[in-house]
């Protein structure tokens, strides 16, 4: 999900809300489904573009429903010391997308917990609704919508509360284990092995509704349980990853200073004057003004033909070196960590540059190694004595 092409609603209370162009597919399958399926079921004899509007209504109150759910993430997360970035709303409902983590246990259980609550709230008032407006007279088509709503947000509190992560009860489960044993990580672990768990049965019921049924509900199921895979994996190795490198800088986890080529210079003499003379493997341009422009593996070589070495220049075939990956050596280990997260696919590194010099590179591989050793010695790895130059 990137949030760089996400519309900015706005804020409440202070926290910014963000749209992810994902939420306008599940307004229009929800606006169809219950103008088509649903409402003409629970209250019929009325027109086709009544059932839509009503269908509009219900998408965009769920929508609410969501956002509501997702604030009460966010404010009881800022009431517990917690940084909140703001809310995305997106293809699989909304995240509150909060910088840095509960301080204990107890605090991780509010946070979590205010969200099921919040939807069971909604479900009660919605509920209450339908059957005030039906004690009034209202329409049949006014009923079933609030009765809809009513049990699409208790549904929504029941699911959230499945005990796997990255789901609500997921966290719960997480702030239970953390206090019962006092280790987050270990309960990062298991909360985290539970949501895939999780996930991968919801694929393996979608399926078989799919296959057993030639219910097309099924692939939206499978699809939820791919993405719950997919995040409790990616949280487990957040978790771990911040807890390793936690204290430890740029300059304790970078690689040696790698070799500097010119970033103008054709393929061909590239190999013949910095591949040939030295054993390096991975090469950093820069440009006439001094500024790393690319990174250049042997593999990246082999992008340009035999043919054409002596006429491409080595700039062609380079990764360029977006601002973001561009680090100091004071800054957080963690920092970069986090830059490499959703690049997956692709080779990433981060050049690091001292007063204007090139210092140093870290690559994926360096960040894992840090962790690794953190894992095996129980301690962080002690920082470099060398002087960066």
């Amino acid at each position: 999900m990137n949030g760089r092409n996400d519309l900015k609603l706005g804020r409440i209370a202070g926290i910014e809300v963000r749209l992810n162009w994902t939420i306008l597919i599940i307004a229009a399958l929800l606006t169809i489904t219950l103008a088509t399926t649903i409402l003409p079921a629970q209250a019929s004899g009325f027109p086709s573009g009544a059932y839509f509007v009503a269908g509009l209504l219900g998408a965009f109150a769920l929508l609410g429903s969501i956002l509501a759910h997702e604030m009460a993430h966010a404010i009881v997360a800022r009431r517990n010391g917690v940084k909140v970035d703001g809310i995305t709303l997106w293809l699989f409902g909304g995240v509150a997308r909060l910088d840095g983590e509960a301080p204990d246990p107890a605090a991780e259980a509010r946070i979590a917990g205010v969200g099921p609550a919040t939807s069971v709230g909604l479900a009660v008032l919605g509920a209450g609704a339908a059957i005030g407006t039906a004690l009034l007279g209202a329409s049949d088509l006014m009923v079933a919508l609030l009765w809809w709503l009513a049990i699409i947000n208790a549904v929504l509190a029941v699911f959230n509360m499945l005990p796997g992560a990255p789901l609500d009860g997921g966290r719960l489960l997480h702030a239970f284990l953390w206090a019962r044993h006092g280790d987050r990580i270990r309960a990062t672990v298991t909360a985290s092995r539970a949501g895939k768990a999780l996930g991968y049965g919801l694929i393996a019921f979608g399926f078989f509704e799919v296959f057993a049924f030639g219910s097309f509900g099924g692939i939206w199921t499978a699809l939820i349980g791919w993405f719950l895979v997919g995040a409790a994996g990616q949280e487990a190795s957040w978790t771990i990853a911040k807890h390793s490198l936690d204290g430890l800088t740029v300059g304790d986890v970078m690689g040696p200073r790698p070799v500097v080529a010119p970033d103008w210079i054709t393929v061909s003499d590239f190999i013949d004057t910095f591949v040939v003379p030295t054993r390096a493997s991975l090469f950093v341009l820069q440009g006439f003004d001094g500024v790393p422009s690319g990174v250049v593996s042997i593999d990246d070589l082999h992008k340009a033909p035999a043919p054409a070495r002596s006429t491409t220049r080595i700039r062609a075939v380079a990764t360029p070196i977006e601002d973001d990956l561009i680090v100091a050596p004071s800054q957080p280990a963690e920092d970069v960590y986090a830059s490499s997260l959703g690049t997956a696919g692709r080779t990433w590194r981060a050049v690091v540059v001292n007063a204007g010099q090139l210092v140093g590179i870290v690559t994926a591989n360096d960040i894992a190694q840090a962790i690794k050793r953190h894992r095996l010695l129980g301690k962080k790895p002690p920082t470099p004595t060398s002087t960066l130059v």
